[in-house]
């Protein structure tokens, strides 16, 4: 009968078109193997139906590098295209904050253009091409460094603490203390970094280890009025900013210092996300809105009329049989019908607010837009740093409370007789 019911109110179904682009549900696995530190199966459960564009190749080759693996062809390749667009782009004076358009149509924003040169850097350096390395870094510097627009550059603390250590990556101790001075100025409170400013020379060991799955979009419907709140999206961390400690190598323990997380990096998107084409965007969502409403309250409607016409048919037949029993002195009869009665009602609400339930979550659905919100995934939340004297060997160990944890993807670079350990540690309660 509920079947039958559907079929005669409720004829067209209610779909979510299909772009072939990725969406946050495609990314489960592959988050999920993250966090288990598994980067192969990171990496082979990335989900495939985008292609080859901006985003997928950067989350590749982050992943690539993570395990240690300088797989940037593609992504040296795609940073040629677009070069000339990122001038254009800035030359003609944006708005506010600088992006580009890429070939494949997504809007990169200031973070993930500066991460490309960071990849590259951190991937050529791994193939031994310093001169690569340097030519990347110093990109990415100047991103950070000049004034593009009238309401200013965009900096950050954890970004140039980055950019420091690609500098020495380098062998560029003196452009590395640059950036860690000019991260101690944008945050006074990472006073840990200051003896690293004050050396003349580069520690022999410096330990890198980048922390977290990434930042998740999430639907925050009433942070920014009407319509700017109704296609709000915000970020949230699922990083637990754990205090630890490495142990192993020429030493029994070396404290390491947290650095600040990347949640500006998110902030700034959302504020650029927000003034790009903002007025197409606007009429786009809310034009969206009142289409969805009116599925709503027409699903609704059709919902509350279903249940009443279950009502009528099974409630009218125990009527019926009420009115019967009683024609014919029958008490067993006239109880059966108010039974049927009772239960044409029951069938009849629960017909409707399953129907109702249904259109609230296929609205919700529909305009959800962080199920669809394009981004680079993975990307650090934050990171921890140490140095020392002694020799650091890879695969490192660390105290987390109670917990000492081998690291699966940790190893050495080296450069002109100065190391870098670059590891991965989810910090997550997955």
């Amino acid at each position: 009968m509920k079947k039958l019911i559907s079929l005669i109110l409720i004829p067209a179904i209610i779909v979510t078109g299909c772009s072939g682009l990725n969406m946050k549900d495609d990314y489960v696995n592959s988050t999920s193997h993250l966090a288990s530190e598994d980067i192969d199966k990171a990496l082979k459960s990335l989900p495939r139906g985008e292609g080859k564009t901006f985003i997928t190749i950067m989350e590749s080759t982050y992943l690539n590098l993570l395990a240690g693996k300088p797989e940037i062809d593609t992504l040296a390749a795609y940073s040629r295209t677009i070069e000339n667009q990122v001038r254009y782009k800035i030359s003609r004076g944006v708005k506010s904050f600088f992006f580009i358009e890429t070939p494949d149509g997504y809007y990169a924003s200031e973070h993930e253009i500066i991460w490309m040169h960071f990849l590259l850097c951190w991937g050529y350096s791994l193939k031994g091409d310093i001169e690569s390395a340097r030519v990347e870094v110093n990109r990415a510097a100047i991103l950070l460094s000049n004034e593009f627009n009238a309401e200013g550059r965009f900096d950050d603390p954890f970004m140039r603490i980055l950019c420091g250590l690609m500098w020495n990556i380098c062998g560029e101790w003196d452009d590395a203390r640059a950036d860690f001075r000019r991260a101690l100025q944008l945050d006074p409170k990472i006073k840990w970094l200051k003896p690293l400013v004050n050396m003349e020379e580069a520690p022999a060991n410096i330990l890198l280890l980048l922390g977290g799955t990434g930042y998740e979009p999430y639907w925050d419907p009433d942070a920014k009025g009407l319509v700017r709140g109704l296609r709000g999206v915000s970020f949230k961390s699922k990083g637990s900013r754990s205090g630890i400690t490495l142990s192993g190598g020429e030493y029994e323990s070396l404290n390491l210092f947290i650095t600040p997380d990347s949640s500006y990096w998110y902030k700034r998107h959302e504020v650029r996300n927000s003034e790009l084409s903002d007025v197409i965007d606007d009429f786009k969502y809310t034009q969206k809105f009142g289409v969805s409403s009116g599925k709503l309250v027409s699903h609704i409607a059709l919902a509350v009329g279903g249940g009443l016409l279950i009502f009528t048919l099974i409630g009218g037949a125990g009527l019926g049989l009420v009115a019967l029993g009683a024609y014919a002195n029958s008490g067993e009869v006239m109880g059966a019908g108010a039974a049927v009665f009772v239960y044409g009602g029951y069938k009849g609400y629960d017909f409707a607010s399953e129907q109702c339930s249904d259109a609230r979550n296929n609205y919700r659905k529909e305009m959800n837009p962080a199920d669809k919100y394009r981004y680079v995934r993975f990307l650090p939340e934050y990171g921890w740093l140490g140095w020392s004297s002694k020799k650091i060997t890879p695969p490192v160990s660390i105290n987390s409370g109670t917990k000492k944890i081998m690291l699966k993807n940790s190893y050495v670079i080296k450069s002109k007789g100065k190391a870098m350990t670059i590891g991965y540690y989810p910090d997550t309660n997955q």
